[in-house]
């Protein structure tokens, strides 16, 4: 009973179980049995994966809408005290986005529940204190969205696209309730253009793109006195992946010419011994 690697938490309920004789250990919020090895950062990984996992199920199982969102209701007070509360680490925000992302996409099968919950998980970010606790959460998302883009169908394109959408608004809204501070402008910008210069997954970078210049057009829209400092720099991430853009395609143009170039060079010597 001294080490946690032979207990698992009970969906949340408070409990412990002993993986060997089923037996059950009360254990208060934040509370952990003496003597574990780093049991606090074990048992909050556990409980943010059961959690998740046995609301989102039983908004899947419900009929009724209003039981629904009465579950939904006690999500978002869950994800609040949660997010308000413990101290997250990447590790923990990338299993809080894979468990909603799992479900949103495999289990969830209504859009309005589907936009209830991109929204309810875009707007997770206010409950964040921290400028570096935000961004982490922001970039796990991100990161998430980035490993699940390429199995993404035709048939949940119209969600995902609504998902990203509301993650980067929601980034320039806290952007907006800190006054357009430049140094949290200044942050957001660096870490999408960070994302969007990543050299990997190229398609997923230019969607992302195309996404953050439309959102950041409809933010500049509604906000007719922003300081053009911090327009400029909101757009400035767009503006360097199309840089970047333009660099590789002149890049392919000369390794194409190259090509081109060589391949003429060893024909005009085949001729050249064809005809001797």
């Amino acid at each position: 009973m001294s080490r946690l690697r032979n207990w698992t938490h009970m969906c949340g309920m408070g409990l412990l179980m002993c993986n060997d004789c089923d037996y059950y250990e009360r254990v208060e919020e934040d509370k952990t049995i003496p003597n574990s090895d780093k049991p606090k950062t074990k048992i909050k990984k556990v409980i943010l994966a059961r959690e998740i996992r046995i609301a989102l199920t039983l908004i899947k199982r419900l009929d009724n809408n209003d039981e629904k969102d009465k579950i939904l209701r006690q999500l978002s007070e869950w994800v609040k005290i949660r997010l308000t509360r413990q101290s997250f680490t990447k590790t923990d925000f990338l299993i809080l986005w894979e468990g909603f992302f799992n479900f949103m996409w495999i289990k969830s099968n209504t859009i309005l529940i589907q936009k209830k919950l991109a929204k309810l998980f875009s707007k997770g970010m206010h409950c964040l204190e921290t400028r570096k606790t935000i961004i982490l959460y922001i970039s796990c998302a991100l990161q998430i969205l980035a490993v699940k883009w390429s199995n993404i169908n035709h048939r949940k394109q119209d969600s995902f696209d609504m998902l990203a959408g509301m993650i980067i608004h929601q980034t320039f809204v806290v952007c907006k309730n800190q006054s357009w501070n430049m140094k949290w402008v200044t942050k957001f910008a660096k870490m999408f253009t960070q994302l969007f210069l990543h050299k990997k997954n190229e398609e997923f970078t230019m969607y992302m793109a195309e996404k953050y210049v439309l959102e950041s057009a409809k933010i500049c829209g509604r906000n007719g006195n922003l300081p053009d400092d911090v327009i400029r720099k909101l757009f400035t991430p767009f503006i360097e992946c199309i840089k970047r853009k333009e660099e590789l395609n002149k890049r392919t143009k000369k390794k194409l010419k190259m090509m081109k170039n060589r391949i003429t060079l060893r024909s005009t010597r085949y001729n050249e011994l064809v005809h001797v």
